[in-house]
């Protein structure tokens, strides 16, 4: 982009997709019309926690369960997007790659979300990736994680057809989100998330992951905050400046907090008709 930031405009022509995360819960039939028709999205993360103190990965929710939300996304216009809490062990690979394939047909989309469950695991990371890739050939599926890519994550980052970096980067109420580091300031947050993502994996599709809570901010370190609309126009920005096309946002619960209307959301995104 050779226009300053403030002086572009974003439309929904700009964006290949968009999506947001429905929580660590299967949504309801509120929750997908809200996606489909206020939103006007492309994309909705469902969210499979594991249960806590059983060995492997066992899903709180029935197979049923989970397929009977997926159509109904699919019936509402929407894609679903299947998102595992990832748990770095080789009966869990196992169990959950096995789970998503019973529901998710050939080209829907799995995802991996590879945070403390994957850090700490009992097999090796490049075991764990190629373990992963091994049972989920053919499909399409990826992994997400905080924009810094560390050496557990960089395995299995390498291998999957598509990544989504959370590149958080929003004012925290009462104090600066991002006062430690210029890193993670707006902007450079998502520049150094894709740069570290793409190193690790050139051929695979980038999504931005952005946050959708504590949504207003400065334009910089000293200017006044920015309306929510300003802010979800400027991440848009942000995004598009990386040369990546595609976001979702984390997550459903707080963008129906901050937005009531259909017309209200998408200015809220920066989405212009």
């Amino acid at each position: 982009m050779n226009k300053k930031l403030s002086e572009c405009d974003v439309s929904l022509q700009d964006f290949k997709r968009l999506g947001v995360f429905a929580d660590w819960s299967l949504p309801t039939d509120e929750d997908i019309r809200f996606v489909a028709e206020d939103l006007a999205f492309d994309d909705i993360i469902v969210g499979l926690w594991p249960k806590k103190n059983e060995k492997g990965w066992k899903c709180r929710f029935k197979i049923a369960d989970v397929l009977s939300r997926v159509i109904s996304c699919e019936s509402a216009g929407l894609n679903p997007v299947l998102m595992m809490w990832g748990l770095r062990d080789e009966l869990a690979i196992m169990q959950m790659c096995s789970f998503a394939g019973a529901i998710m047909r050939r080209k829907q989309m799995i995802l991996l979300d590879l945070e403390e469950g994957w850090y700490h695991g009992s097999i090796n990371a490049v075991s764990a990736g190629m373990l992963v890739a091994k049972k989920l050939s053919g499909r399409s599926w990826g992994v997400t994680g905080i924009a810094r890519v560390t050496p557990t994550v960089a395995p299995i980052v390498g291998l999957s057809t598509f990544n989504v970096p959370q590149c958080y980067s929003f004012w925290k109420p009462g104090g600066d989100h991002w006062s430690h580091s210029k890193a993670t300031f707006p902007g450079a947050q998502q520049r150094n998330g894709v740069i570290q993502w793409r190193r690790a994996n050139g051929d695979a599709k980038i999504i931005m992951g952005l946050g959708g809570y504590w949504a207003e901010r400065p334009a910089n370190r000293n200017t006044p905050m920015l309306s929510l609309e300003q802010t979800m126009r400027m991440s848009a920005i942000e995004t598009l400046a990386c040369g990546v096309d595609s976001a979702w946002y984390w997550s459903l619960k707080w963008l129906k907090k901050k937005t009531k209307t259909g017309r209200r959301t998408r200015r809220f995104f920066g989405i212009i008709d």
